[in-house]
């Protein structure tokens, strides 16, 4: 018999040989699973164990490789639908305009104006004096026009 003051774990062993590590039933010497009283054998069920542990520590590692912007791009994602309301409520209920623009700009981007600029293809650096005067007096006199 064991002694009461000793932890004591299950007296069964695991195909390799060990002693199981499983807490024994109460007032018993084995584990419930070398009891046979579990629904799945002790094999069976230290395996389904092993994946669960494997998942979990693949979902930790890939958390912790998420970065600033993947954690706030997760977050948005889990509640894209209270945002979208709390953006439509501003913009139709309170008249905030500048929300639904908000929520418009979110989802399609914010437009982009392009501004060409043409030059005549001249380089100022190669124009003596003279010819940078009689630029400057021709854009004068086109500006005040």
């Amino acid at each position: 018999m064991r002694d009461d003051n000793e932890r004591q774990t299950c007296t069964g062993q695991t195909a390799n040989g060990e002693r199981c590590t499983a807490w024994p039933v109460r007032g018993r010497e084995q584990c419930a699973g070398h009891l046979g009283l579990g629904k799945l054998d002790p094999k069976a069920a230290s395996l389904r164990s092993a994946e669960v542990r494997a998942e979990r520590k693949q979902a930790r590692l890939a958390k912790r490789e998420m970065s600033y912007s993947d954690h706030v791009a997760a977050a948005i994602e889990r509640n894209a639908d209270a945002i979208v309301q709390a953006f439509l409520d501003a913009g139709l209920k309170s008249g905030d305009w500048r929300a639904l623009e908000a929520l418009v700009t979110r989802h399609l981007g914010k437009p982009v104006e392009r501004v060409e600029v043409e030059t005549e293809g001249v380089d100022l650096r190669s124009l003596s004096d003279v010819e940078l005067q009689a630029l400057k007096r021709k854009l004068l006199m086109q500006r005040s026009a």
